[in-house]
């Protein structure tokens, strides 16, 4: 498992993808850059690609949660792309799923 956390960002035409790869914790959240807080008006399309996060708590849940009030305010459509069971487990459980189908 990663110690830490790597971000990359990328946009392209009215998507951005929001790629993150090991531990989403209070201890890695500092990795995160303003850019990925911040989501242009012009972005109409999230994806955010957990598929390489080995853990997440509830401060990583907070920036998803975050994430989907940007989306929402923007008019965007926000999809969370794969996911370890682990992490599925946790998004499922706080309700993170449900909170994204009403958006």
């Amino acid at each position: 498992m990663t110690e830490s956390l790597h971000v990359s960002l990328s946009d392209y035409a009215q998507t951005r993808r929001i790629t993150l790869q090991g531990i989403l914790d209070y201890s890695t959240i500092s990795e995160i850059s303003h850019d990925v807080y911040i989501i242009p008006a012009t972005i109409k399309e999230i994806i955010l690609d957990i598929e390489q996060v080995d853990f997440i708590d509830s401060t990583g849940v907070g920036l998803f949660i975050h994430l989907i009030h940007q989306a929402n305010e923007n008019d965007s459509k926000l999809t969370i792309a794969g996911g370890k069971e682990v992490v599925v487990d946790t998004l499922e459980t706080l309700g993170v799923y449900q909170i994204l189908s009403v958006m």
